[in-house]
C-alpha cells in the first residue's frame, strides 16, 4: 500500500524549478561574459589594425631586388 505525500511532490517540484532557474541564471551570466570578451578583443583588434597602420614601416632598399 503507497501513501503519496502531496507536500513531498510539491517541494520537489520547487526544488526543480528553484535547480532550473538557478542553472538558467548561470547560462545566462556566462554567455553575457563571454559576449563582452568578444567585444574587448573585437575592440583589441581595431586597435591594433590602427596602430600598425599608423607607424610608417622602414623598409631597408639598400639591397638590390632578387
Amino acid at each position: 500500500m503507497e501513501v503519496h505525500s502531496e507536500v513531498g511532490l510539491g517541494l520537489k517540484a520547487s526544488l526543480l524549478v528553484f535547480v532550473l532557474m538557478l542553472v538558467g541564471t548561470l547560462v545566462y551570466f556566462v554567455v553575457q561574459q563571454n559576449e563582452e570578451l568578444g567585444l574587448i578583443y573585437a575592440a583589441q583588434d581595431v586597435d591594433g589594425v590602427i596602430v600598425r597602420h599608423a607607424v610608417p614601416v622602414k623598409v631597408d632598399n639598400t639591397q638590390p631586388a632578387p
